[in-house]
């Protein structure tokens, strides 16, 4: 086993479950949907998707990306230049740990919070709300 690079792929199916994962190695992969509630966390260059009323609460590192869409209600933290894209009627909730763009599109709630400040996100002359730059 390649300890370098731990990929997890994890379906959920099933309304009604509660998935708790960690994963501390680069590229991991959590989907969860179907109402399901999910909660964990990942390394760098890490991929979340949450979506079809599912409740998440995950954590990632550095260069992570993350989809909460279809009425999906998300708690997330992710690390520095890392982007999230919040559509379809979903809640969001990022707190970012350096650099980050947040897209808030299609009657989403959006709420970026910039670590460690704490203070909200700016947004940007294109839509999306960033901690630092646009």
């Amino acid at each position: 086993m390649d300890k370098t690079r731990t990929a997890i792929r994890v379906f959920l199916v099933a309304a009604g479950l509660v998935l708790v994962a960690s994963c501390g190695g680069p590229s991991s992969e959590f989907l969860c949907h179907a109402g399901t509630e999910c909660k964990g966390s990942g390394g760098d260059d890490s991929s979340v998707i949450c979506e079809s009323s599912s409740k998440c609460e995950w954590k990632v590192g550095a260069h992570s990306s993350a989809l909460c869409a279809s009425s999906a209600d998300c708690k997330l933290r992710m690390g520095s230049a890392s982007v999230a894209d919040c559509a379809d009627s979903a809640r969001c909730e990022v707190k970012c740990d350096g650099l980050c763009l947040v897209a808030c599109s299609a009657g989403a709630r959006c709420e970026v919070r910039c670590l460690p400040s704490d203070l909200p996100g700016v947004r940007c002359p294109d839509g999306r709300v960033a901690c630092g730059p646009c």
